[in-house]
Protein backbone atom coordinates (compact mmCIF):
# COMPACT_ATOMS: atom_id res chain seq x y z
CA UNK A 1 0.00 0.00 0.00
CA UNK A 2 1.80 3.25 -0.90
CA UNK A 3 2.09 6.02 1.84
CA UNK A 4 2.20 3.56 4.37
CA UNK A 5 4.53 4.38 7.65
CA UNK A 6 5.54 1.99 10.47
CA UNK A 7 6.11 3.08 13.82
CA UNK A 8 7.97 6.62 13.75
CA UNK A 9 8.29 9.58 11.27
CA UNK A 10 11.39 10.77 12.03
CA UNK A 11 14.22 10.92 8.47
CA UNK A 12 10.64 9.97 7.08
CA UNK A 13 11.36 11.03 3.08
CA UNK A 14 7.99 12.86 1.95
CA UNK A 15 6.70 15.85 -0.35
CA UNK A 16 6.17 19.50 -0.10
CA UNK A 17 3.52 20.07 -2.75
CA UNK A 18 3.26 23.06 -4.92
CA UNK A 19 1.74 26.06 -3.29
CA UNK A 20 -1.83 25.91 -4.98
CA UNK A 21 -2.33 22.32 -3.11
CA UNK A 22 -1.06 23.27 -0.08
CA UNK A 23 -3.45 24.41 2.49
CA UNK A 24 -3.08 28.43 2.45
CA UNK A 25 -2.49 28.34 6.51
CA UNK A 26 0.90 27.23 5.22
CA UNK A 27 1.86 30.99 3.79
CA UNK A 28 4.82 31.35 6.38
CA UNK A 29 6.95 28.78 3.70
CA UNK A 30 8.43 30.25 1.01
CA UNK A 31 8.04 29.86 -2.63
CA UNK A 32 11.11 28.27 -3.66
CA UNK A 33 10.52 25.54 -1.22
CA UNK A 34 7.26 24.28 -2.87
CA UNK A 35 7.69 21.00 -5.01
CA UNK A 36 10.68 19.54 -3.30
CA UNK A 37 11.39 16.71 -1.64
CA UNK A 38 11.71 17.08 2.53
CA UNK A 39 13.20 15.35 5.69
CA UNK A 40 11.09 15.02 8.32
CA UNK A 41 12.49 15.57 11.92
CA UNK A 42 9.72 14.99 14.56
CA UNK A 43 8.53 11.62 15.32
CA UNK A 44 5.07 12.35 16.28
CA UNK A 45 2.95 15.04 15.39
CA UNK A 46 2.63 17.80 17.90
CA UNK A 47 -0.76 19.64 17.19
CA UNK A 48 -0.96 18.19 13.85
CA UNK A 49 2.35 19.43 12.44
CA UNK A 50 5.53 18.16 12.25
CA UNK A 51 9.06 19.74 11.27
CA UNK A 52 10.92 19.22 8.45
CA UNK A 53 14.23 20.09 6.07
CA UNK A 54 14.47 20.84 2.32
CA UNK A 55 15.83 18.66 0.00
CA UNK A 56 17.80 20.12 -2.89
CA UNK A 57 19.95 18.83 -6.13
CA UNK A 58 21.75 21.74 -7.29
CA UNK A 59 20.13 20.77 -10.98
CA UNK A 60 23.32 18.44 -10.73
CA UNK A 61 25.95 20.30 -9.65
CA UNK A 62 28.44 19.07 -6.68
CA UNK A 63 28.96 20.70 -3.49
CA UNK A 64 32.62 21.75 -4.25
CA UNK A 65 31.39 23.05 -7.64
CA UNK A 66 28.58 25.20 -6.04
CA UNK A 67 30.85 26.31 -2.73
CA UNK A 68 33.76 26.50 -3.64
CA UNK A 69 35.16 29.12 -1.24
CA UNK A 70 32.40 29.45 1.09
CA UNK A 71 32.90 26.95 4.12
CA UNK A 72 29.60 28.14 5.90
CA UNK A 73 27.54 27.24 2.87
CA UNK A 74 28.66 23.99 2.33
CA UNK A 75 28.83 23.02 6.52
CA UNK A 76 24.34 23.93 5.78
CA UNK A 77 24.65 20.94 2.88
CA UNK A 78 24.89 17.29 4.23
CA UNK A 79 24.91 15.00 1.24
CA UNK A 80 22.82 11.57 0.72
CA UNK A 81 24.02 8.65 -0.91
CA UNK A 82 24.95 8.77 -3.98
CA UNK A 83 26.47 12.33 -3.09
CA UNK A 84 30.25 11.77 -2.43
CA UNK A 85 30.35 12.31 1.04
CA UNK A 86 30.81 16.26 2.66
CA UNK A 87 34.52 17.78 1.76
CA UNK A 88 34.72 19.12 5.15
CA UNK A 89 33.56 16.93 8.02
CA UNK A 90 33.19 13.76 5.86
CA UNK A 91 29.44 13.18 6.45
CA UNK A 92 27.80 11.43 4.34
CA UNK A 93 23.62 10.10 5.07
CA UNK A 94 22.71 6.66 3.62
CA UNK A 95 18.97 5.43 3.28
CA UNK A 96 17.50 2.84 5.54
CA UNK A 97 16.73 0.56 2.34
CA UNK A 98 19.99 0.24 0.30
CA UNK A 99 17.66 -0.28 -2.72
CA UNK A 100 16.26 2.80 -2.24
CA UNK A 101 17.05 5.82 -4.88
CA UNK A 102 16.19 9.61 -4.62
CA UNK A 103 14.98 10.65 -8.13
CA UNK A 104 18.02 13.10 -7.88
CA UNK A 105 20.78 13.01 -5.76
CA UNK A 106 20.29 15.27 -3.01
CA UNK A 107 21.74 17.17 -0.41
CA UNK A 108 19.49 18.17 2.73
CA UNK A 109 19.50 22.25 3.15
CA UNK A 110 19.91 22.33 7.74
CA UNK A 111 20.18 26.23 7.50
CA UNK A 112 16.56 26.60 7.92
CA UNK A 113 13.73 24.52 9.81
CA UNK A 114 10.25 24.91 9.15
CA UNK A 115 7.12 23.28 10.12
CA UNK A 116 4.47 21.98 8.47
CA UNK A 117 0.87 19.94 8.76
CA UNK A 118 1.57 16.28 8.20
CA UNK A 119 -1.50 16.70 6.35
CA UNK A 120 -0.04 18.90 3.72
CA UNK A 121 2.93 16.33 2.94
CA UNK A 122 2.05 13.57 0.15
CA UNK A 123 4.43 10.67 -0.13
CA UNK A 124 7.56 10.78 -1.62
CA UNK A 125 6.48 8.19 -4.82
CA UNK A 126 2.72 8.03 -4.89
CA UNK A 127 2.97 5.19 -7.54
CA UNK A 128 5.45 2.91 -4.83
CA UNK A 129 4.01 -0.43 -3.24
CA UNK A 130 5.25 -0.44 0.15
CA UNK A 131 6.45 1.76 2.74
CA UNK A 132 7.53 5.22 2.74
CA UNK A 133 11.70 6.17 1.89
CA UNK A 134 13.25 6.70 5.03
CA UNK A 135 16.89 7.40 6.53
CA UNK A 136 18.64 5.12 8.30
CA UNK A 137 18.67 5.53 12.04
CA UNK A 138 22.41 6.38 12.04
CA UNK A 139 21.95 8.86 9.35
CA UNK A 140 19.14 10.45 11.14
CA UNK A 141 21.14 10.68 14.88
CA UNK A 142 23.85 12.02 13.16
CA UNK A 143 21.27 14.55 11.52
CA UNK A 144 19.51 15.69 14.81
CA UNK A 145 23.41 16.00 16.38
CA UNK A 146 24.54 18.29 13.11
CA UNK A 147 21.46 20.97 13.79
CA UNK A 148 21.43 20.55 17.24
CA UNK A 149 18.14 19.75 17.06
CA UNK A 150 15.87 18.64 20.55
CA UNK A 151 12.31 17.10 20.50
CA UNK A 152 9.69 18.27 23.00
CA UNK A 153 8.28 15.82 25.17
CA UNK A 154 5.12 14.42 24.08
CA UNK A 155 2.09 15.24 26.06
CA UNK A 156 -0.60 12.63 24.79
CA UNK A 157 -4.26 14.16 25.13
CA UNK A 158 -6.40 13.99 28.49
CA UNK A 159 -8.48 11.36 27.08
CA UNK A 160 -5.41 8.99 26.58
CA UNK A 161 -4.26 9.00 30.10
CA UNK A 162 -6.74 6.56 31.67
CA UNK A 163 -5.14 4.06 33.29
CA UNK A 164 -6.54 0.27 32.41
CA UNK A 165 -6.65 0.63 28.54
CA UNK A 166 -5.80 2.52 25.80
CA UNK A 167 -9.29 3.42 24.13
CA UNK A 168 -10.58 5.53 26.58
CA UNK A 169 -12.94 7.98 25.86
CA UNK A 170 -12.93 11.59 26.47
CA UNK A 171 -13.66 12.93 29.41
CA UNK A 172 -16.91 15.52 29.30
CA UNK A 173 -15.09 19.18 30.81
CA UNK A 174 -17.73 20.33 33.32
CA UNK A 175 -19.56 23.20 32.65
CA UNK A 176 -19.48 25.83 35.95
CA UNK A 177 -23.54 27.10 35.84
CA UNK A 178 -23.54 31.15 35.39
CA UNK A 179 -24.72 32.60 38.74
CA UNK A 180 -27.68 34.85 38.77
CA UNK A 181 -27.30 38.22 37.90
CA UNK A 182 -28.60 40.65 40.94
CA UNK A 183 -30.44 43.41 39.23
CA UNK A 184 -28.72 46.77 39.76
CA UNK A 185 -31.71 49.43 41.05
CA UNK A 186 -31.03 52.85 41.03
CA UNK A 187 -30.67 54.79 44.72
CA UNK A 188 -33.56 55.33 46.26
CA UNK A 189 -34.21 59.26 47.00
CA UNK A 190 -36.56 60.04 49.74
CA UNK A 191 -38.64 63.22 49.43
CA UNK A 192 -37.84 66.40 51.82
CA UNK A 193 -40.75 65.76 53.83
CA UNK A 194 -39.67 62.02 54.72
CA UNK A 195 -36.06 63.56 55.39
CA UNK A 196 -37.21 66.32 57.59
CA UNK A 197 -38.78 63.76 60.05
CA UNK A 198 -35.93 61.47 59.97
CA UNK A 199 -33.76 64.73 61.23
CA UNK A 200 -35.94 65.52 63.80
CA UNK A 201 -36.62 62.05 65.00
CA UNK A 202 -32.53 61.98 65.02
CA UNK A 203 -31.93 64.78 66.64
CA UNK A 204 -35.04 63.91 69.34
CA UNK A 205 -33.20 61.11 70.20
CA UNK A 206 -29.59 62.62 70.19
CA UNK A 207 -31.17 65.54 72.51
CA UNK A 208 -32.34 62.68 74.74
CA UNK A 209 -29.08 60.97 75.48
CA UNK A 210 -27.30 64.39 76.46
CA UNK A 211 -29.58 65.30 78.76
CA UNK A 212 -29.28 61.69 80.39
CA UNK A 213 -26.14 62.32 80.26
CA UNK A 214 -25.72 65.87 81.30
CA UNK A 215 -24.69 67.24 77.97
CA UNK A 216 -25.79 70.57 76.59
CA UNK A 217 -26.71 70.89 72.72
CA UNK A 218 -27.04 73.95 70.13
CA UNK A 219 -30.35 74.26 69.52
CA UNK A 220 -30.60 75.17 65.61
CA UNK A 221 -34.13 75.25 63.88
CA UNK A 222 -35.39 71.82 62.31
CA UNK A 223 -35.64 73.14 58.78
CA UNK A 224 -32.01 74.01 58.40
CA UNK A 225 -31.11 70.00 59.37
CA UNK A 226 -33.80 69.19 55.95
CA UNK A 227 -32.25 71.60 53.95
CA UNK A 228 -28.43 70.36 54.71
CA UNK A 229 -29.61 66.90 53.88
CA UNK A 230 -31.17 68.02 51.20
CA UNK A 231 -27.54 69.56 49.46
CA UNK A 232 -25.78 66.67 51.04
CA UNK A 233 -28.07 64.34 49.27
CA UNK A 234 -27.82 66.00 45.58
CA UNK A 235 -24.13 66.14 45.85
CA UNK A 236 -21.88 63.61 43.99
CA UNK A 237 -20.46 60.51 46.52
CA UNK A 238 -16.59 60.98 45.49
CA UNK A 239 -15.24 64.19 44.59
CA UNK A 240 -14.26 65.52 41.46
CA UNK A 241 -10.54 66.06 39.74
CA UNK A 242 -11.09 69.75 40.43
CA UNK A 243 -12.76 69.62 44.08
CA UNK A 244 -9.55 70.60 45.88
CA UNK A 245 -11.56 71.94 49.48
CA UNK A 246 -9.32 74.20 51.41
CA UNK A 247 -9.38 74.94 55.00
CA UNK A 248 -11.85 78.16 56.23
CA UNK A 249 -9.04 79.66 57.64
CA UNK A 250 -6.61 80.03 54.94
CA UNK A 251 -6.39 82.38 52.12
CA UNK A 252 -5.09 81.78 48.95
CA UNK A 253 -2.45 83.76 47.11
CA UNK A 254 -1.37 82.72 43.69
CA UNK A 255 2.61 82.38 43.89
CA UNK A 256 3.20 85.92 41.66
CA UNK A 257 1.31 87.64 44.43
CA UNK A 258 3.78 87.14 47.01
CA UNK A 259 7.16 89.88 46.79
CA UNK A 260 10.26 88.36 46.01
CA UNK A 261 13.21 88.95 48.56
CA UNK A 262 15.23 86.47 47.60
CA UNK A 263 18.00 89.40 46.59
CA UNK A 264 17.79 90.93 50.18
CA UNK A 265 20.11 90.58 52.98
CA UNK A 266 18.95 88.43 56.04
CA UNK A 267 18.73 90.74 59.15
CA UNK A 268 19.22 88.41 61.88
CA UNK A 269 16.53 89.30 64.79
CA UNK A 270 19.29 88.81 67.70
CA UNK A 271 23.58 89.85 67.40
CA UNK A 272 25.34 87.03 67.16
CA UNK A 273 28.01 86.54 70.64
CA UNK A 274 30.74 87.03 67.98
CA UNK A 275 29.23 90.74 67.55
CA UNK A 276 28.87 91.52 70.97
CA UNK A 277 32.49 90.62 71.72
CA UNK A 278 33.99 92.54 68.85
CA UNK A 279 31.96 95.68 69.95
CA UNK A 280 33.44 95.25 73.45
CA UNK A 281 36.77 95.21 71.71
CA UNK A 282 36.39 98.32 69.84
CA UNK A 283 35.11 100.42 73.20
CA UNK A 284 38.27 98.92 75.15
CA UNK A 285 40.70 100.12 71.89
CA UNK A 286 38.88 103.78 72.12
CA UNK A 287 38.58 104.34 75.50
CA UNK A 288 42.83 103.44 75.93
CA UNK A 289 43.29 105.93 73.07
CA UNK A 290 41.80 108.60 74.88
CA UNK A 291 43.62 107.79 78.12
CA UNK A 292 47.00 107.79 76.80
CA UNK A 293 46.01 111.05 74.16
CA UNK A 294 45.13 112.83 78.05
CA UNK A 295 48.07 111.44 79.30
CA UNK A 296 50.72 112.59 76.60
CA UNK A 297 48.98 115.84 76.82
CA UNK A 298 49.01 116.12 80.50
CA UNK A 299 53.22 115.40 80.52
CA UNK A 300 54.05 117.50 77.41
CA UNK A 301 51.33 120.12 76.54
CA UNK A 302 52.74 122.72 78.85
CA UNK A 303 55.95 122.96 77.24
CA UNK A 304 54.88 122.27 73.44
CA UNK A 305 51.88 125.30 74.43
CA UNK A 306 54.93 127.99 75.75
CA UNK A 307 56.20 127.37 72.56
CA UNK A 308 53.53 127.39 70.55
CA UNK A 309 52.65 130.94 72.56
CA UNK A 310 56.17 132.49 72.29
CA UNK A 311 56.43 131.71 68.33
CA UNK A 312 52.87 132.67 67.55
CA UNK A 313 52.58 136.24 68.37
CA UNK A 314 56.17 137.00 66.55
CA UNK A 315 55.23 135.28 63.00
CA UNK A 316 51.06 136.89 63.62
CA UNK A 317 52.85 140.63 63.78
CA UNK A 318 55.36 140.03 61.34
CA UNK A 319 52.87 138.83 58.48
CA UNK A 320 50.55 141.81 59.80
CA UNK A 321 53.50 144.24 59.60
CA UNK A 322 53.05 145.61 62.99
CA UNK A 323 56.18 144.52 64.94
CA UNK A 324 59.59 145.68 64.96
CA UNK A 325 61.89 142.82 64.52
CA UNK A 326 64.72 145.31 64.81
CA UNK A 327 64.04 146.83 67.71
CA UNK A 328 62.07 143.66 69.31
CA UNK A 329 59.33 145.74 70.20
CA UNK A 330 55.40 145.84 68.72
CA UNK A 331 53.43 149.18 68.31
CA UNK A 332 49.63 149.30 68.01
CA UNK A 333 46.71 147.84 69.98
CA UNK A 334 48.06 144.70 68.74
CA UNK A 335 51.36 145.28 70.26
CA UNK A 336 49.69 145.93 73.46
CA UNK A 337 47.91 142.68 72.48
CA UNK A 338 51.10 140.70 72.03
CA UNK A 339 52.67 141.63 75.25
CA UNK A 340 49.84 140.64 77.38
CA UNK A 341 50.32 137.69 75.63
CA UNK A 342 53.95 137.69 75.97
CA UNK A 343 53.45 138.09 80.06
CA UNK A 344 50.55 135.37 80.09
CA UNK A 345 53.67 132.85 78.54
CA UNK A 346 55.97 133.63 81.00
CA UNK A 347 53.54 133.33 84.26
CA UNK A 348 52.49 129.83 82.29
CA UNK A 349 56.02 128.80 81.70
CA UNK A 350 56.69 129.05 85.80
CA UNK A 351 53.86 126.44 86.24
CA UNK A 352 55.58 124.14 83.62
Amino acid sequence: MPGVIQGSLAGCIKWLPPKDQVNPAEANIEDGCYDHPVVVLSTQPRGGRVEFFILTSFNGEDLETKYPRQPSARRDHLPIKPRKRHPDNGILLVLKNPSDKLRKPSYVKTQTRRSIYLASLQPYDRHRQGPEFFLSKESYRTLIDHVGFTEPQYEPPAYSLASGSGNATPSTPRVRAPEPALPIRAPRRLPVDDLESAVRSYVGQTRYAAASTGQRLPIQPPWSYAAAAARAETRPLLPTQEHNPRPATTYYRPPGAYPDHRDLPSDPSEPSACGEVWTCLKAVFWISLVSLACYWVYRNGGSWAASVGERLPNRVAAILGLADHSKGKSTGLMGSFLKVLNSRKARASKWF
